[in-house]
């Protein structure tokens, strides 16, 4: 195809597609990589930009450990930033102080949040997650994580359509006692 015919089909291409309705616009995008949105975000299109942006700001990764700290940095969003989070993937490095952190509030004003991904969390840290976010929370999936049975001992009842236990240790099982679980999928523990 000539050079000319393959910029007139791009030209094309993308100005329909920007006259589409912005919630088919958003649900498009929504399947998106990260590194695509973040492309977006940098575009000249006002609505891509938008878009992108808020898709992104939906779905949050961090880590935690004594060597990290939270990228993005989730103890300065506002409340309205944290109440646009639909999508939590937590990745556990080692050892996390968790009286040391905001991590509780922090949870709390994600009121939206459906999913939530852990990699390498304790038991602690899970019981923490559920005492903090179980309104909304509709997938939880854990990989690599730990638990002793007291860990889990006082929680509050609560419950999760959707649990993945991956690669957990066994004592993981003891989380069963207080959650409800619709759709329970265990690997590798």
């Amino acid at each position: 195809m000539r050079a000319s015919c393959r910029r007139h089909l791009s030209t094309c291409t993308s100005m329909h597609l920007l006259d589409l309705p912005h919630e088919l616009l958003s649900y498009i995008l929504h399947f998106s990589e990260p590194d695509t949105l973040r492309a977006l975000c940098l575009t000249e299109k006002r609505i891509l930009h938008n878009v992108a942006r808020d898709l992104l700001r939906r779905n949050i990764t961090i880590r935690l450990g004594p060597n990290h700290t939270s990228t993005p940095d989730v103890f300065t969003f506002d409340p309205g930033h944290l109440a646009a989070i639909r999508s939590l993937s937590i990745i556990v490095d080692g050892y996390v102080d968790l009286g040391a952190t905001s991590f509780p509030s922090v949870l709390g004003s994600m009121i939206n949040i459906k999913h939530i991904s852990v990699s390498g969390g304790s038991g602690t840290f899970i019981h923490l997650i559920l005492e903090n976010i179980t309104r909304s929370l509709v997938t939880l999936e854990l990989d690599r994580c730990d638990a002793e049975p007291q860990d889990l001992f006082d929680m509050v009842e609560t419950t999760i359509r959707d649990l993945r236990i991956l690669r957990c240790h066994s004592n993981m099982r003891f989380l069963l006692g207080p959650v409800t679980v619709e759709d329970l999928e265990i690997h590798g523990t």
